[in-house]
C-alpha cells in the first residue's frame, strides 16, 4: 500500500504544480497496480477522481466523466468524502442547472465529513457555478465561505484562485471579453484554442510546442482570469481566429 500512496501523492504534486499530463500518468499507473494487487478501493485510493481531475484540466471531459461513473457504480463509494468528491468532479461536465444540483450534494456530503479542504474546494465549485447561473448574491456568500476555508486549510493555491467579492452585481460578474488584455500573445492563443473544444496536445500540436507548455500557459491564463477550468473561459475567445488570437 505504501507504493500506492507515494504513485498518488507524486500524482497530486504534479496535479499542484501545474502538469496534469504527468499527474494522469502517475494516477492510471496507482490503478493498475491497485488492480493487479486486487485492492482497488476508493477509499483509500479514488485513483478515478484524480485521474479525472488531471483529464479536465487537458480538456478530455469525456473521459473524465467516465471514470467518475465508474466510481460512484463502486459499492465502496458511499462513502461521504469518496461521494462528495466524486460528485464534484461529476459536476465540472453538467449543464449549469444539474451542476448545482450536484454541487450542493457535494458540499453536504463533504460537511458531514468535515473535510475542511474538500469542502472549500466544492464550494469554490459552486459559487463559480451560481455566477453562471446569475445567482450573484448566494455564489459570493458561498465563495467567501470557500475563501476562508482554503486559508485555514493553508490551501494557498485555491485560496488566490478564488475571488470573494462584495454585493450581487460584483459578485455576477462573469468574465469579459476586456480581461483577456491581460494575457500575453501565447497565452491568449492557447486560451482561444482551449475555448474552442481543442485538447492539451491539439493545441501544442497547432503552435509547434511542447504539451507542458501548453499546460504552463494555461495555468498562467486560469490565474490572470480567476477561473478554475476551460469551460470558464471568455465566450468571446471561442470565436477567434489562430490569427487573431495574441494580436
Amino acid at each position: 500500500m505504501h507504493a500506492l500512496a507515494f504513485l498518488r501523492a507524486r500524482g497530486r504534486y504534479h496535479l499542484a504544480t501545474g502538469r496534469p499530463q504527468a499527474a494522469l500518468e502517475e494516477f492510471l499507473e496507482a490503478g493498475r497496480t491497485a488492480a493487479r494487487w486486487a485492492t482497488d478501493q476508493p477509499e483509500p485510493l479514488p485513483w478515478r477522481t484524480d485521474a479525472a481531475e488531471a483529464l479536465l484540466l487537458l480538456g478530455r471531459p469525456g473521459e473524465a466523466q467516465a471514470l467518475v461513473a465508474d466510481q460512484l457504480a463502486l459499492p465502496a463509494a458511499a462513502g461521504a468524502r469518496v461521494r462528495g468528491v466524486t460528485l464534484r468532479l461529476s459536476a465540472a461536465t453538467a449543464e449549469p442547472r444539474r451542476r448545482v444540483e450536484l454541487l450542493v450534494s457535494a458540499v453536504d456530503e463533504l460537511r458531514d465529513y468535515g473535510d475542511r479542504l474538500e469542502l472549500a474546494r466544492a464550494l469554490a465549485d459552486l459559487g463559480s457555478a451560481l455566477r453562471l447561473n446569475g445567482e450573484g448574491t448566494r455564489a459570493g456568500t458561498i465563495t467567501r465561505r470557500a475563501w476562508q476555508l482554503a486559508g485555514d486549510c493553508g490551501a494557498v493555491p485555491l485560496r488566490e484562485r478564488i475571488r470573494p467579492v462584495d454585493g450581487p452585481e460584483r459578485a455576477a460578474r462573469p468574465v469579459r471579453s476586456r480581461d483577456t488584455a491581460r494575457l500575453s500573445g501565447s497565452e491568449e492563443r492557447v486560451a482561444a484554442l482551449a475555448a474552442q473544444g481543442h485538447t492539451n496536445r491539439e493545441i501544442a500540436v497547432k503552435l509547434f510546442v511542447s504539451p507542458s507548455t501548453v499546460e504552463r500557459h494555461l495555468t498562467c491564463v486560469y490565474r490572470k482570469l480567476g477561473i478554475a477550468r476551460r469551460q470558464d473561459l471568455p465566450s468571446d475567445l471561442r470565436t477567434r481566429t489562430f490569427e487573431q488570437a495574441g494580436h
